[in-house]
């Protein structure tokens, strides 16, 4: 999709709808209504995090809500950017705590019981 089309697509009832869905599913995981950077509860935009599903296809991952301050300096200064995206890294030190807790005896019983419990083993 090139710069021209995407635009287009920002202003589709395509992409009303879509962010209507992910609006909902934001709610219905419980993340956070506020902004991805200050944590601002006004003037909220959906962002495209990346650009991998544009065009209806988004998941979840692929968006985050940005104040309208906070977006637009996203999109003019490469240095709020970044540092935007450093303060968002996962470090290696939670990935395994992260992976320690969902591998745990007692998580991977809660899954076999409480999310699938009619799976045959």
């Amino acid at each position: 999709m090139n710069k021209e089309q995407y635009h287009k697509y920002l202003f589709s009832a395509n992409w009303l709808i879509k962010k209507s869905e992910l609006i909902r599913d934001y709610l219905k995981f419980g993340y956070p209504i506020s902004c991805y950077n200050c944590q601002s509860k006004q003037n909220l935009q959906v962002h495209h995090l990346n650009y991998n599903n544009v065009g209806g296809n988004e998941k979840i991952d692929d968006v985050c809500f940005m104040c309208s301050n906070c977006h637009m300096e996203w999109h003019k200064n490469p240095k709020f950017k970044n540092k935007v995206i450093k303060d968002h890294e996962v470090s290696e030190e939670d990935l395994e705590h992260f992976n320690k807790i969902i591998n745990s005896k007692e998580c991977l019983e809660y899954f076999d019981k409480i999310i699938c419990p009619n799976t045959n083993k």
